[in-house]
């Protein structure tokens, strides 16, 4: 290919005769595509469902963690219907709440007890003997 303009051929009058016209073979059966792939292991590799909505939080926050915290985390936010920023904020919130009352290890342990407590039979204490 030339940059001469004497050389190139004039808008209009390119001859596109021999070149091939559209593929004549149908659109492949895709569920069989589907079946064919995963029997042979081949990884789905489709959109997932999206998580995206529109909530008016615009910054960005990127953290390292593990899958397990991830999936963890996810599960929240799934469980209550909640956004990732809406489970952020409620999360900063708590730990805020926590660490005016001791440390983060020590509201915790509150908790836990807390739930130790209500999971209980009423009347009963952990050490007495029924």
């Amino acid at each position: 290919m030339t940059n001469d303009p004497a050389e190139r051929a004039p808008i209009g009058r390119i001859d596109v005769s021999g070149l091939p016209g559209p593929d004549p073979r149908p659109d492949p059966d895709w569920s069989t595509v589907r079946k064919v792939s995963e029997s042979g292991g081949f990884i789905d590799r489709s959109p997932r469902a999206t998580r995206r909505h529109l909530t008016g939080r615009n910054h960005q926050f990127n953290a390292k963690a593990t899958a397990d915290t991830i999936r963890r985390f996810n599960a929240i936010c799934d469980g209550q219907r909640w956004v990732a920023g809406l489970a952020l904020e409620h999360l900063v919130a708590l730990g805020e709440a926590a660490l005016r009352l001791g440390t983060i290890p020590e509201a915790i342990d509150a908790l836990e007890r807390e739930l130790a407590r209500e999971s209980r039979p009423k009347g009963r204490e952990p050490n007495s003997r029924g």
